[in-house]
């Protein structure tokens, strides 16, 4: 019954910087190495809060999990950083297994909502932010809030996951 009612939720699209999005979590996904970081950089300014956990040994390994306090720093609670695994043999059906992964990880959290920076999506080196979305919707079962303070991106992610979300809804009414 529970996961008819989070199929017909749908996921909310946020142009909130990562520390301001009023989630009780989020989930940023990391490659290895930590150091190819580029897009959280770009995406956040108040990065130092992850940089200064990854002495705590989250190298962007796959099946890594590391879930960090923000001790008021942010506006959620809790940031969980989750390994996607070696920059050079990242694809999207690596980046599903490991979603799907974490989405187990995160019905053992159960926190929400929670909020998702586009996993391996990188504006200068990689990844198509439609595509790491629909991702997004196939690998965690529960909706959530994707965010992005790029706007266009956004508007580009409305447009044409709006349309995929209607198609896995028929496919997973279809197949109950």
């Amino acid at each position: 019954m529970g996961k008819e009612k989070n199929i017909q939720t749908p996921w909310i699209l946020s142009d909130f910087m990562l520390s301001q999005v009023p989630a009780e979590l989020v989930a940023i996904g990391i490659v290895h190495p930590f150091s190819q970081q580029g897009a959280l950089g770009y995406l956040n300014h108040t990065l130092d809060l992850i940089l200064d956990r990854v002495g705590e040994g989250i190298e962007g390994r796959r099946g890594e999990r590391v879930l960090i306090p923000t001790m008021n720093r942010w506006k959620a609670p809790w940031v969980l950083l989750y390994g996607l695994g070696d920059k050079e043999q990242l694809s999207k059906e690596v980046i599903l297994e490991e979603l799907c992964q974490l989405d187990s990880d995160l019905k053992a959290i159960n926190m929400e909502p929670i909020a998702f920076l586009l996993p391996a999506y990188d504006p200068y080196h990689w990844g198509d932010p439609v595509e790491m979305a629909q991702l997004l919707l196939k690998g965690i079962s529960r909706p959530g809030i994707i965010v992005n303070p790029n706007t266009e991106i956004l508007h580009r992610i409305h447009y044409k996951v709006r349309r995929y979300f209607n198609y896995l809804l028929k496919e997973k009414g279809s197949s109950q």
